[in-house]
């Protein structure tokens, strides 16, 4: 006689994309796939350090690198269960481009504090503001993947002063304007939070090892997926929990069309996380945008494709500037 699934096993079959046991195959075709150059351990980057303290306490994290030249400065915000080092192979290359970048740890990740308000997506695009504000930055490009992207249509929508003060261009990295309707956040919660899960989740051979298999395209490198796998581990399970539960229910998607500052969608056509669907949703909303689909890639594009998006955000700002640009 079958068993009835029970909610963990569903959340489990959620997390890794179907079949665990395909999932499995993935992770073992994964570990005998030649990796000759392994990616080293991700890093913060030699920059200047300073704290941003918002109005309901929270301290975020931020580093400043480059100098403040003649293009704008470039504004990184990393993703949930991230932190600021998944950006470190974008940020090095638009440091050595001449541009001033600062990343910076979302609240509740990295070595950023949670405040008395929580986690919430409204809060996601308050704390942007109040990085822009109290580090003083003026002609920004912002950039966000995943739940920063997220966060930077929210500060979008909510700011629009600081928005017209301080921003030339809005970069949206594998993201989306509304929820992906999935399995039960009560569900998710008792998985993540359980003894077991808490147990395995440290393990190579663990369903975390395979949902952070989930979000690369196919033939990814081992070594790109354990540094992924690396920083989850640094992500507290109260902000695993806490950070999601916003985002399994919103939608700003209303509000997107009022948003006039240029912007530049990005996305994979192998993003299982954040279907390219919600990014042509997004190009198609936003008054003046333009997409750019990744064949192959999935969801971790600043991890898969990182030169290539560099690029990109270079190109968007000689575009900005009315400069010619190559393909």
């Amino acid at each position: 006689m079958r068993r009835p699934a029970t909610a963990a096993a569903l959340t489990a079959s959620t997390l890794v994309g179907g079949s665990v046991f395909a999932a499995s195959r993935r992770l073992r075709r994964l570990r005998e796939t030649p990796d000759p150059d392994p990616l080293p351990p991700l890093r913060r980057p030699d920059g200047e350090h300073r704290t941003v303290v918002t109005d309901d306490g929270t301290e975020l994290s931020t580093w400043t690198t480059g100098e403040n030249g003649p293009g704008p400065t470039i504004v990184l915000g990393h993703g949930w269960t991230s932190d600021l080092r998944t950006w470190q192979l974008v940020h090095d290359p638009l440091v050595v481009a001449g541009y001033r970048v600062v990343v910076w740890d979302q609240r509740g990740h990295g070595r950023s504090t949670v405040g008395d308000a929580g986690f919430g997506v409204d809060l996601l695009g308050s704390d942007l503001a109040a990085v822009l504000d109290q580090l003083d930055l003026h002609d920004v490009i912002v950039a966000g993947h995943s739940m920063g992207g997220i966060g930077v249509q929210s500060f979008a929508l909510d700011h629009p002063d600081v928005v017209a003060d301080r921003v030339r261009g809005l970069v949206l990295v594998a993201t989306l304007g509304r929820s992906v309707p999935g399995v039960p956040f009560s569900a998710f919660k008792a998985l993540v939070g359980s003894e077991r899960y808490q147990r395995l989740r440290a393990e190579p051979s663990s369903l975390a090892m395979l949902a952070h298999l989930r979000a690369f395209g196919p033939g990814i490198r081992p070594s790109v997926v354990e540094r992924n796998r690396e920083v989850f581990l640094d992500c507290p399970t109260s902000t695993v929990i806490g950070a999601l539960e916003p985002l399994v229910d919103f939608d700003l998607t209303d509000r997107l069309p009022t948003v006039t500052v240029p912007a530049l969608v990005v996305t994979g056509d192998a993003d299982h996380v954040t279907p390219t669907s919600r990014s042509s949703e997004l190009d198609d909303l936003l008054p003046d945008s333009r997409l750019h689909r990744f064949a192959g890639v999935g969801h971790m594009i600043p991890l898969e494709r990182p030169i290539e998006l560099a690029g990109l955000i270079e190109r968007f700002v000689g575009e900005l500037d009315g400069l010619l640009v190559g393909p």
